[in-house]
This record gives structure tokens, sequence and C-alpha cells, in this order.
């Protein structure tokens, strides 16, 4: 959803007046909060409180999604421990040392969790939901999109850079313009 500039308020596609002070927009004010970069938003709190709860809710789900890992990887490896302690350490490393497989795995959560609730357990936590911008639930598709970028930390954080030098919703990451998502406050859309 595009802001009004001067009130730093969501506005509606189609709405008239602003939902906060109430003054009458024309699409050249509509238009303009849209053409803003979401470096300008940087100073705004609700910006800022609102990426906050999304680096909460990520290093929650981060922590479930390592716990899970260690048991995965404690099963896969279990065969060759049977063998020789020694042997299951060399494995177990090896294991941790796949950055891509913990990365597929996080895709998978995200893209999952996202995909059939709309939220993942740190999202829930932090009351945050995945829609589609015009607020209706995403695909699995959407999710697997927008999540491609935590296969790897290096991509999430450009996610982020790029999300911010884009146009529009500085709510989103760039994967969320491209998959035309977004990460919204559930009790500030009620």
């Amino acid at each position: 959803m595009p802001y009004r500039r001067s009130c730093r308020k969501e506005v509606s596609k189609g709405v008239n007046f602003c939902p906060c002070c109430g003054a009458v927009l024309s699409e050249a004010a509509k238009d303009s909060s849209r053409s803003e970069t979401g470096f300008g938003w940087l100073s705004d709190w609700r910006v800022q409180r609102h990426w906050l709860a999304r680096l909460v809710a990520y290093v929650i789900d981060s922590v479930l999604v390592g716990v899970f890992s260690m048991i995965l990887f404690f099963f896969l490896s279990l065969p060759i421990l049977l063998e020789g302690f020694f042997e299951w350490l060399n494995y177990w490393s090896a294991l941790f040392r796949l950055t891509s497989f913990l990365g597929l795995i996080y895709v998978l959560h995200f893209t999952l969790m996202e995909g059939a609730y709309g939220y993942t357990f740190g999202k829930r936590i932090m009351d945050l939901e995945v829609v589609i911008e015009d607020s209706r639930p995403i695909s699995l598709a959407r999710a697997f999109l927008r999540n491609l970028s935590k296969i790897f930390w290096v991509f999430l954080l450009l996610d982020v850079v790029l999300g911010f030098a884009s146009k529009g919703d500085p709510r989103q990451g760039f994967t969320d313009h491209v998959a035309g998502t977004t990460a919204v406050e559930r009790w500030n859309r009620r």
C-alpha cells in the first residue's frame, strides 16, 4: 500500500481521504507517495518498528530452524555414529558447513509456513502477516518467490537493501516488490 507523504500514513487504493488527517487526496498526492524510495522513510518510527519486528521474527524463526536442523542432522548422521564416533564428528561438521543445505531448509520453512498460514512462528509472535499488496492471503508460489533470498544470508541482506532502494512501500524487501507481497501488522488491518 502507498503512504501519504505528509502524515506518513497508509493510503489504500481508491481512497479519497487520508485516514490520519482526513485531507482530500488528489491523484498527484497518491502518486507522490509511491515515488519515494524506502531510504526516505528510514527516519519514520513506524517503518523502524516494522523492520525491527521483522528482524525479531526472523531471529525467532532462525532459532527454531536451527534446532530443527540440528535434530535432522543428528538423525541423518546416526548410521555413521554407529560406525564410529570420530567419523561421526567429521560428518557432523561437514553437514554444518553446507550453508546451501541450511538455506534450503530456511526457504522451505518460510515458504510452507507463509504459503499455508500467511505467517511463520516468529511472525505470529510479532503479530505480522504476509499478504498480497491488496491484503489478500498469499499463494505458495508467491511465498516461494518472496523467500528465495533466504537461501544465503548475503542474498537476504541484498534483498533488504534493494527493497529500500526501490520506490514504493518501505515495508517491502526487493523480493516482496517482485512477488507483490508485504508483511503487515495484523492488528493494523482490523
